[in-house]
C-alpha cells in the first residue's frame, strides 16, 4: 500500500552501478509496473533498478527487504528521501541484507522509518557489502543491538546517510558492528541512544569514517562511539555535543585502537569520565584535531587515559573541564606523546588545569600550556605524581593554582629540557614549580616572572632537582625564595652554569634547613661555591634570557657539570663556543650561549593574551633586539586576520625595538582563537621564532539556561566572561562551595537584585571560597547568600591570597565553628562595596 507524504528536506546524489557487457539495465516501476518494492526485486536482473515513486510504503512486500544478492538499485524517483518512505510501523526491518550482496547492490534515497527488531532496528546486513547512498534511517528501534543498522561479518558502504533518533537496548543506537568493516562518508548520526555506543557500536570490527558528524547522541559508555577490540578511523569528522558516563564522544576498551585526523570534538559532556574520550586498555591517535568545550566529572575534560597509550601531534585543546583532575588530560597508568600541542584555558576543579599524571610516562615535545587552572589544588598547567614526564622545547606559561601553578611534580623525576616556565601565579607555593619527594632535571630552563607566596620560580620539599644552564630571573614571592625556596633540611638543589637574578623575596631562600649547591652560577647578592659571581648578567630584555656582549656570564661557567652540559642551548646553538674570544670555548651561565660574530634575535614576551567583547579591539606590545654585533632586519607576520602588527618589519642595531599588536574581535562569537605569530630575522642564529597570540571574545554563560549549575558555568568560563544567575533559589552540589579558580570573570544575577537571586547552602556547606589569588577583576554582584556553615573559617564567603571584588551583595544567616561567619580574610585584602551582612553567627569571632 502507498500512502501521500508531505514535503522534507532534500538530499540528491549521483551513484553509478556496473552492467555486465551486453547487458540492457532495466528500469522497474513501483507502484505502477510492480505493487510492492519486493516484487520489483524479485523480477529485477543485474543492474536494473527498483525505482519508486514519492509516497510511504508499508505493509508486506514493502517491509523487510531482501535483495537476494542482486546487483540492482532500489531507489527513489525524485532522489529526495523525504518524500520516499518505508514505514515500519514496529513491524519489521526495511532492508534484509544477508545474501552476500556486493557494493553494486545500492540502496538510495529513502527513507526508513519505524523499524523494529531484536538485531536491526531499521536494516539488517549480514555476510553482506551493500552501497547505502542519501538514505534518512530514523526513529528505529533494536531490542539488542543496531537500532538503525545491524552489520555482522559485513563490509557495507554508505554515503550521505542520515541516523537520527534511532535506540537500542543495549549496543549501538544508531549503527552496530561485529566483526565487520563498513566505511561511512558524509554521513551524520545525531540523537541515537544506547547503552553502549549511542551512535555507533563497535565489536571486533574496523569502521573507517570520512566527513561524518556525530551530534548529541546519548547514554553510558561511548555517547558517540563505543569500541570493544575494534579499530576506529575518522577524518574529517565532527563529534560534538553528544553525552554519556564515560567517553561522551568516543570509548575505546579490549585493545581498541583509534586514530582521528583533522576531527573536531566539541561541547561534549561526560557524567563521569572523558568528556571527549575515554580509553581504557587501548591506544588513541589524535593529528590535526581541535577538542574545545568538553566536560566531564571526574577525570579528562577531554581525554582520559587508562592504562592506555595516546598519541597527539598539533592538536588544540581549549576550554575543556572538569570538577575532578585533567582539565585538558588524564593519564592514569598510561603513556602519551604530545608534539606541538596547544593546552588553554583548560580547568581542573581538583588537579591537573591542562593534565593530569599517576603512574604515567607522558612526553611533550615543543608543547604550550598557557590560562590553566587547577581550581583547588596543585598543578595549574601539570600534575605529575609517579610519573618521570618528558618536556622538550615547551612553554608553561600564565596557569594557576593553589600549589605548583606551572608544574606540580610529586614522588617523580620529570625530565625538562629548552622549557619556559613564565608568569605562572600560585596562592601559596611553587610559582613555576612546586617538587615533593622529587628529583627532576632541568637543562637550558628558563623560570620567568612567576609568582607566589613562597617558592615564586621553584619550590622544593624533600627533593633535590638539577638544574644546568638555567635562567631564574624575575620571579616575586610575597614572603620567601623569590627564585628558589628550599622547604626542610631535605631539600637540596643543585645549580650549575645558573643564572639567579633580579627575584623579589629572595634569590635562594632556605629558612628551615636545606642545601642547595650551587657552583659557576650568578646570584645577585653573591652565594658561596665554585665559581660563583654576583654581577648584572646583562640579558638583552627584561623577560629574555639572551646574553648581550657586555655579559659577565659569557664563558664563565664549567664545561662539567654533574649532570652533564647540554649540547646545544635553548636556541638550538651549540655549546660550549669561544664567547670572550680569548681561544678558549667555554660554556656560559645561562640558558642561552653567546654567539660571538653573529647577530641573535631576542623576543619578548614569548605569549599575548587579549580579552575583548564583540565588536570591541586592544592593543599590546612586544619588544624585539639584536642581542649580537651588526644590523638586524626583522619583519612579523601571521595568518590571524583579527590579529595586526605596527611596525611589521624592522631593523636592529642593538636598540630595542617596539611593536605593536591590535587584535579586533569584530563580530566573533564568545570563544578562544589561537593565533601563531612569527618575528623572522634571516640572518640571525635562530632566524624565526614564534609567538602565541591568544583572543578570549567575552560573553555571557547563562544559568540555568546554558549551563545546569553555577559551577559548571564557572568552570566553562575564561577572563572576561559574566556567569549570569536568572532569578531563583540555588540549592545543592553545584551551587555551593563556588570557586571561582583564580579567574577574572564576574558571577551576578540577571536583575541586579539580591533579594531574587538566592544561593542557598542549606546550612552545611560554604558559599563562595576565593583561594586562588584572584584579584579586583573576580567579582561577585547581585546575588544573596545564605544558610552557609563551616566548621572552621568563612562560612559564607572565605578570602585566603586574594583580593575578590563583592558589590552589592547580601550574607545573611551564615555560620561558622571558628570565624568569619560572613566573610572571613586570611592574607586577603576582599572589597565589599555596598553589601548587607546580617544575622550571620560565628562560634569563636
Amino acid at each position: 500500500m502507498k500512502l501521500g507524504t508531505a514535503g522534507w528536506v532534500c538530499i540528491w546524489s549521483v551513484v553509478c552501478v556496473s552492467v555486465l557487457p551486453g547487458a540492457v539495465a532495466d528500469t522497474l516501476l513501483v507502484p505502477s509496473q510492480y505493487a510492492t518494492i519486493q516484487e520489483a526485486i524479485e523480477a529485477a536482473l543485474p543492474g536494473d533498478e527498483v525505482v519508486l515513486a514519492d509516497g510511504v510504503y508499508i505493509g508486506p512486500g514493502n517491509t523487510d527487504l531482501d535483495l537476494g544478492g542482486k546487483a540492482i538499485t532500489v531507489r527513489s524517483a525524485s532522489g529526495d528521501p523525504a518524500l520516499c518512505i518505508i514505514y515500519c510501523r514496529g513491524a519489521g526491518r526495511g532492508f534484509y541484507f544477508h545474501s552476500g550482496e556486493t557494493s553494486d547492490a545500492v540502496v538510495r534515497d529513502l527513507m526508513i522509518v519505524e523499524g523494529a527488531g531484536e538485531y536491526g532496528g531499521g536494516i539488517y546486513c549480514e555476510n553482506a557489502s551493500p552501497t547505502l547512498i542519501d538514505c534518512v534511517i530514523i526513529s528505529n528501534a533494536a531490542e539488542l543491538q543496531g537500532g538503525g543498522m545491524y552489520c555482522r561479518d559485513a563490509a557495507p558502504t554508505l554515503i550521505g546517510c542520515r541516523f537520527k533518533g534511532n535506540v537500542s537496548l543495549h549496543q549501538g543506537g544508531g549503527l552496530y558492528c561485529e566483526n565487520a568493516s563498513p566505511t561511512l562518508v558524509d554521513c551524520t548520526l545525531s540523537g541515537n541512544t544506547a547503552d553502549f555506543g549511542g551512535g555507533v557500536g563497535l565489536w571486533e570490527s574496523s569502521i573507517t569514517l570520512s566527513h561524518c558528524t556525530f551530534t548529541e547522541n546519548n547514554y553510558t559508555y561511548g555517547g558517540a562511539i563505543y569500541s570493544s577490540a575494534s579499530i576506529v578511523m575518522l577524518d574529517n569528522c565532527s563529534i560534538c555535543r553528544n553525552q554519556g558516563n564515560y567517553g561522551a564522544g568516543l570509548y575505546l576498551s579490549a585493545s581498541s585502537s583509534a586514530t582521528l585526523t583533522d576531527c573536531e570534538l566539541s561541547a561534549n559532556l561526560a557524567r563521569g569520565s572523558g568528556g571527549a574520550v575515554y580509553s581504557r586498555d587501548s591506544s588513541v591517535t589524535l593529528t590535526d584535531c581541535t577538542l574545545t568545550g568538553n566536560r566531564a566529572s571526574y577525570g579528562g575534560g577531554a581525554l582520559n587515559c587508562e592504562q592506555s597509550s595516546a598519541v597527539l601531534a598539533q592538536c588544540t585543546l581549549v576550554g575543556n573541564t572538569t570538577e575532578s583532575s585533567g582539565g585538558a588530560i588524564d593519564f592514569d597508568r598510561s603513556h602519551g606523546t604530545m608534539t606541538a600541542c596547544t593546552f588553554v584555558d583548560n580547568t581542573a576543579g581538583r588537579t591537573g588545569g591542562a593534565v593530569y599524571c599517576y603512574e604515567s610516562t607522558p612526553i611533550f615535545d615543543a608543547c604550550t600550556f598557557s590560562f590553566n587552572t587547577a581550581s583547588y589544588q596543585h598543578g595549574g598547567g601539570l600534575y605529575l605524581s609517579y610519573s618521570d614526564a618528558t618536556l622538550n622545547n615547551c612553554a608553561v606559561t600564565d596557569n594557576r593554582a593553589q600549589y605548583g601553578a606551572g608544574i606540580y611534580s610529586s614522588r617523580c623525576n620529570p625530565a625538562l629540557l629548552n622549557t619556559l616556565i613564565g608568569r605562572n601565579t600560585a596562592a601559596d607555593m611553587g610559582g613555576g614549580l612546586e617538587l615533593h619527594e622529587s628529583n627532576p632535571t632541568l637543562d637550558n630552563c628558563i623560570l620567568l616572572s612567576n609568582s607566589a607566596h613562597s617558592g615564586a620560580g621553584l619550590a622544593c620539599f624533600s627533593s633535590s632537582p638539577t638544574l644546568t644552564n638555567c635562567t631564574v630571573v624575575g620571579n616575586a614571592a610575597s614572603e620567601n625564595g623569590g627564585g628558589i625556596y628550599c622547604g626542610g633540611a631535605s631539600a637540596n638543589p643543585i645549580l650549575t652554569n645558573c643564572i639567579v637574578w633580579s627575584n623579589a623575596g629572595g634569590q635562594i631562600s632556605a629558612p628551615y634547613g636545606g642545601n642547595p649547591i650551587v657552583t659557576y652560577s650568578d646570584v645577585q647578592g653573591g652565594w658561596p661555591g665554585t665559581g660563583n659571581i654576583n654581577a648584572d648578567p646583562k640579558l638583552a630584555l627584561e623577560y629574555d634570557g639572551h646574553l648581550l656582549a657586555t655579559s659577565p656570564c659569557i664563558d664563565r661557567g664549567t664545561d662539567t657539570p654533574a649532570a652533564g652540559l647540554p649540547a646545544e642551548d635553548f636556541d638550538g646553538n651549540p655549546r660550549p663556543l669561544d664567547g670572550d674570544g680569548d681561544g678558549l670555548a667555554s660554556a656560559d651561565m645561562g640558558a642561552y650561549e653567546f654567539v660571538p660574530g653573529a647577530p641573535s634575535l631576542a623576543v619578548a614576551p614569548a605569549l599575548l593574551r587579549f580579552t575583548i567583547a564583540p565588536g570591541q579591539s586592544g592593543s599590546q606590545t612586544i619588544q624585539i633586539r639584536n642581542s649580537g654585533p651588526d644590523t638586524l632586519a626583522w619583519q612579523v607576520h601571521c595568518d590571524a586576520d583579527w590579529l595586526t602588527a605596527d611596525p611589521a618589519a624592522g631593523e636592529s642595531a642593538g636598540q630595542i625595538d617596539t611593536v605593536t599588536l591590535t587584535a579586533d574581535a569584530g563580530d566573533r562569537a564568545r570563544g578562544t582563537y589561537i593565533a601563531t605569530l612569527w618575528v623572522d630575522a634571516p640572518l640571525a642564529c635562530r632566524p624565526h621564532i614564534p609567538l602565541l597570540v591568544v583572543l578570549h571574545v567575552s560573553g555571557a554563560l547563562r544559568v540555568p539556561a546554558d549551563y545546569p549549575t553555577i559551577e559548571a558555568a564557572i568552570l566553562a568560563a575564561t577572563p572576561g566572561d559574566v556567569v549570569v544567575l536568572d532569578d531563583g533559589v540555588y540549592t545543592g552540589d553545584g551551587n555551593r562551595e563556588l570557586d571561582f579558580g583564580g579567574k577574572a570573570i564576574t558571577v551576578r544575577s540577571a536583575s541586579g537584585n539580591p533579594a531574587t537571586c538566592i544561593i542557598d547552602c542549606g546550612g552545611v556547606a560554604q558559599g563562595f571560597y576565593f583561594r586562588n589569588a584572584e584579584g579586583p577583576d573576580s567579582v561577585l554582584e547581585g546575588v544573596t547568600i545564605r544558610n552557609a556553615h563551616d566548621d572552621y573559617d568563612g562560612g559564607a564567603v572565605h578570602c585566603e591570597y586574594s583580593r575578590p571584588t563583592l558589590l552589592n551583595c547580601w550574607i545573611v544567616s551564615s555560620t561558622t565553628g571558628r570565624s568569619g561567619a560572613g566573610v572571613y580574610a586570611r592574607f586577603a585584602e576582599p572589597r565589599l562595596v555596598n553589601c548587607v551582612l546580617v544575622d550571620n553567627s560565628a562560634a569563636a569571632s
